[in-house]
């Protein structure tokens, strides 16, 4: 039954149960442990071991759970019952501490690992066994990690996460955490990997590899969830937005690892796991744009397509079948490099651009693709005055999403190109094959998919679209075209993200029952919005045991958790109710 202020639906859905323990009573939902001795050990290094603490008590503050910090003595008995152990930065424990948390974990515990833990005795030398042999740490044995070293890359001290896990979920796909490389992190080979180290330039994710820069990681073992961390989120940078996106990352996390709900808006249509646009430079050798317009025609995709100024009215052919199998940009008038002119002088070259499109039938020209990739700050500016939507190419990117930049309140959104292109291809690695491009396309897009991230199958009229190289646009539309990839053009990508902003999500917890609270404060009637949910309990199937309303649908989401999609009318709340 729907109720007009606050349409309710509900569905009961079947899951595993939860573990005894987390429903026994408990003193606390988090017990973060301290050690005097691994403080000192971190001192003696000029490291602020306490900060890791401070900031672990904030990240429990915002996911809602109740802490107390212990001194690792604790460990030595039976500890008191809670949710989850942090066990931060501790590689010296003895053997009878690691057993105690061994038994907490098979109890159903939670536990958060920080580093490796307890590698080392109280002096600082390797754990023995009965036999005499080293006994590898809590954090290689529970991930299987192999070969764990400090973490500093050579190209820059980042990391990426994968998508489709709770620490992804409250910041935009590939957001790049920076750490301070003077108190460097741990990296390992796992095989429970959700974030990797990067180099972050055009290929900001690592080859399948590569594990070796897991930095952090997360599994179910038997009853409980456990995660290990190389990177502690005290490491972060201090700069407001990393330490936020790392705190709210953190708090999705630790509200997985203690089974309490964790919802998000899923960052794509449709939930899809990354996002695709077919997009062309349509410059030297323009004639050849009839050929990449009947090529989408042919599969059944729209580009998104920006044209160069001087060279368009002599193929006017060209640019209607280019209209009519996507959307238009501007790439200039001239094809010369925007960086360090007059925005007076960019402005004028790209409102004439504009004109002269509009001239030739095209009604709506939403971006720019700036020449050479070659703009500054003044760049978008002009963007914004001349009443463009968006602007492709790399200036100041740090994620693999559009971006939002506010100049006089006027929005305009900004895609990374943080791929090879033909150009990339043909010039700097030699590829002339059309198989061959179709790989190395393939492996830019692998990376991005990986992270959840809007790959950009960029191309240009005087490479990929020749008649020897064109088939290589058809076989790689045909491997995008999938149903956990986004196929789109940047505009339906600004429209989708447009019309997120107007959508709240929350997720509360009863007894037993999880309540995901959706919120559409805009003007317009939205199908399908979809929310990521990983429940407390875990299960591979959803089954409703109660008919669904109309306007709610349910699926598992490909890496973890359910995807709810939900009708939503303007103004209006809904709250999807799981037990």
């Amino acid at each position: 039954m729907l109720i007009r202020l606050a349409p309710l639906l509900v569905i009961l859905v079947t899951l595993l149960p939860r573990p005894v323990s987390a429903q026994t009573a408990r003193e606390t939902d988090v017990v973060i442990v301290s050690s005097r001795a691994n403080q000192l050990v971190h001192e003696q290094a000029w490291r602020d071991y306490r900060k890791g603490i401070r900031v672990w008590g904030d990240i429990c503050t915002r996911a809602g759970l109740s802490f107390r910090i212990a001194g690792d003595y604790e460990l030595e008995a039976e500890p008191g019952k809670a949710l989850v152990y942090i066990l931060h930065h501790m590689e010296h424990l003895s053997q009878g501490q690691l057993a105690n948390l061994e038994r907490l974990r098979s109890q159903g515990i939670g536990l958060v690992l920080i580093g490796n833990t307890g590698g080392t005795d109280i002096e600082g030398k390797p754990l023995l066994d009965g036999e005499g042999k080293p006994i590898r740490s809590l954090a290689e044995r529970l991930f299987e990690l192999s070969e764990p070293r400090d973490f500093t890359p050579e190209q820059g001290a980042y990391f990426v996460s994968r998508a489709g896990n709770p620490f992804s979920l409250g910041n935009d796909p590939g957001f790049r955490f920076e750490f301070d490389t003077a108190w460097p992190g741990e990296a390992a080979a796992s095989p429970y990997g959700i974030a990797f180290g990067v180099n972050w330039d055009l290929q900001p994710f690592p080859d399948p590899d590569r594990n070796k820069d897991t930095v952090l990681a997360l599994r179910e073992m038997d009853s409980s969830r456990i995660v290990w961390m190389g990177v502690g989120p005290d490491s972060v940078l201090e700069e407001e937005r990393l330490r936020e996106a790392i705190l709210d990352s953190s708090a999705h996390l630790l509200r997985w690892v203690a089974r309490r709900p964790v919802a998000a808006l899923c960052h794509w249509q449709g939930c899809a796991q990354s996002a695709a646009v077919v997009t062309a430079d349509v410059e030297d050798k323009f004639e050849t744009g009839e050929a990449i317009a009947l090529t989408c025609r042919k599969e059944g995709v729209r580009g998104s397509f920006f044209l160069v100024g001087l060279l368009a009215p002599g193929f006017p052919e060209v640019v209607t079948a280019l209209a009519q199998n996507g959307e238009i940009g501007t790439h200039s008038i001239k094809h010369e490099s925007f960086e360090g002119r007059p925005y007076e002088d960019q402005l004028a070259e790209m409102s004439e651009a504009k004109i002269n499109l509009q001239r030739m039938g095209v009604e709506q020209i939403l971006g720019f693709r700036p020449p050479m990739e070659q703009f500054d700050e003044a760049t978008v500016r002009a963007v914004a005055s001349a009443d463009l939507k968006f602007i492709f190419g790399n200036l100041q990117y740090d994620r693999a999403y559009p971006v939002e930049v506010h100049v006089n309140g006027t929005d305009v959104w900004q895609f990374a190109r943080i791929a090879a292109d033909d150009y990339n291809l043909v010039v700097e690695r030699g590829v002339t094959d059309v198989m061959r491009f179709r790989e190395e396309y393939m492996k830019e897009f692998d990376r991005l998919h990986e992270m959840g991230g809007m790959f950009p199958f960029a191309f240009h009229t005087n490479y990929l679209a020749l008649e020897d190289s064109i088939d290589a646009m058809r076989t790689m539309i045909k491997a995008l075209r999938t149903d956990s990839v986004w196929l789109t053009t940047f505009g339906e990508i600004v429209r989708w993200v447009q019309e997120r902003q107007s959508v709240t999500v929350t997720v509360s917890q009863e007894v037993g029952t999880t309540l995901v609270t959706v919120t559409n404060s805009g003007k317009t009637d939205l199908k399908k919005v979809p929310v990521h949910l990983f429940p407390p309990a875990s299960g591979k199937d959803l089954k409703p045991v109660a008919t669904p309303e109309r306007g709610l649908k349910v699926r598992s989401a490909e890496r973890g958790g359910f995807v709810l999609l939900v009708d939503m009318p303007a103004g209006q709340t809904r709250v999807v109710k799981v037990q």
